[in-house]
């Protein structure tokens, strides 16, 4: 962190690996690892003079956080954010690109209609229905965690997340804290400062 504030640059991201493409499920951190490094990292702030903001992933809330969500939400419940691969296939979230759950290929028909007609939508559309949530009081604030992330680990879109534990709730990938203002978002471009 002082190495890289020296060059004032204006933000430095830490980003979790995703199991994605070549990425296995076993390559991943834990998150009692991954939650230990950005505690560190918030403790280490103050002692740097520094206008570079630092931007990580954050995987996990306990409720008592003193962060302020600037924006919270699902991206397949939003709808306001598009992932096109290289092969022009559409989809509303990362965590989905290497399925065959595409909205359709912007080769082969237009942006806007894929985006309104998909039929894909359907399987996208899909709530929790995981008997474990039922009776869970974290449940109005993780809404059983990230449907993507679900999906990846082989639970399925409507179950919940695997990373849901005891002391804490799974929160989207999509959502960045800027540790120098504790600043939470879904979209990075809302935590930072410039």
């Amino acid at each position: 962190m002082r190495w890289l504030s020296g060059f004032g640059i204006n933000a430095h991201f830490l980003f979790c690996l995703t199991p994605l493409g070549r990425a296995k499920v076993e390559d991943l951190i834990n998150p009692e690892e991954w939650e230990f490094l950005v505690e560190q990292i918030i403790k280490k702030m103050p002692q740097l003079s520094s206008k570079t903001d630092i931007i990580c992933e954050i995987h996990h809330l306990k409720g008592e956080e003193k962060i302020n969500i600037i924006e919270a939400g699902c991206r397949l419940d939003t709808k306001n954010h598009a992932v096109i691969t290289a092969e022009g296939n559409v989809y509303p979230c990362s965590l989905f690109t290497s399925s065959d759950k595409s909205l359709g290929n912007v080769n082969n028909e237009d942006l806007f209609s894929i985006w309104q007609n998909s039929k894909m939508w359907n399987f996208y559309n899909r709530k929790n229905d995981d008997p474990d949530c039922e009776n869970c009081d974290r449940f109005n604030k993780c809404k059983g965690g990230c449907r993507g992330y679900a999906f990846l680990f082989g639970k399925g879109i409507d179950k919940k997340d695997p990373r849901c534990s005891k002391t804490s709730y799974p929160v989207c990938l999509s959502w960045k804290l800027n540790i120098k203002d504790l600043k939470l978002a879904c979209a990075t471009w809302r935590v930072m400062r410039r």
